[in-house]
């Protein structure tokens, strides 16, 4: 569990941002000290995803970036447990491979499982895990060879993903099509409906970059009715902390 000091809306905690360990080996190792966040190299991604001991059902994938980590992302985890064993799957090194501007994450690598133990009591007692697999190995498969993957190499049971899911080789496919692909391979696929950030809320639809922009604009409370949790800053504390002049904070997420 991270431990920090609670300023308004943010925890900051000395919790580096080395601990959140990538897979650059033969094999999938978990984030942090959780076995709830697996990344996975070019060798292993695609081995099979197992049930967790004593839940009953099959594993069933939500599928998604999960940047955010927000009230969205948790329906679909609470979808996915209610059919089995809930996995978020989502990829990494998208911003490498596309060329896209680097940034830092929403949820440090070192928060995500301690988000994804409190989804716990939303998921039927389930905790949900999270894989991540290289984008670069999924890139440029189709739709079909995307799901076929998926049920034949990581044996997936089930699908869930929410209405506006893209997926396949330059995006290709939509919700509808991964549904007709998935009654052709023998599973079932739901579609969930975007998420509002709840009555009153100016923030509409739920979304990361809408989180993101209201970070930026420092709105908190309408951040944590997105997130349904107050926003976690993890950074580095510099040894220079408290004098004048020194660098404070380097944020990791």
């Amino acid at each position: 569990m991270c431990h920090g000091t609670c300023i308004n809306h943010y925890f900051v905690s000395p919790i580096r941002s080395a601990s959140a360990v990538r897979s650059r080996g033969k094999r999938c190792v978990t984030t942090g000290c959780s076995h709830l966040v697996e990344e996975c190299s070019t060798r292993t991604w695609s081995k099979p995803l197992t049930a967790v001991a004593g839940v009953a059902g099959p594993v069933v994938v939500a599928l998604g970036k999960f940047d955010g980590m927000h009230q969205g992302h948790r329906l679909l985890a609470q979808q996915a447990a209610s059919s089995g064993s809930p996995f978020l799957l989502s990829f990494s090194g998208m911003a490498e491979v596309l060329g896209w501007p680097a940034r830092l994450p929403l949820v440090a690598p070192s928060d995500r499982a301690r988000v994804l133990a409190s989804w716990t009591s939303h998921c039927q007692g389930r905790t949900p895990r999270q894989r991540y697999i290289p984008f670069a190995m999924v890139r440029t498969l189709s739709p079909e060879a995307f799901v076929k993957t998926l049920v034949e190499d990581l044996q997936i049971s089930g699908i869930v993903v929410g209405q506006n899911y893209r997926f396949g080789y330059k995006a290709a496919g939509d919700s509808k099509l991964l549904q007709a692909l998935g009654e052709a391979h023998g599973i079932h696929v739901d579609i969930v409906d975007l998420v509002g950030a709840g009555p009153g809320s100016v923030m509409g639809q739920v979304s990361s970059s809408k989180i993101r922009s209201a970070l930026n604009q420092g709105r908190m409370q309408q951040v944590a009715e997105s997130l349904g949790r107050p926003y976690r800053l993890v950074a580095d504390i510099s040894p220079d902390f408290g004098r004048p002049g020194s660098t404070v904070l380097r944020s990791t997420c």
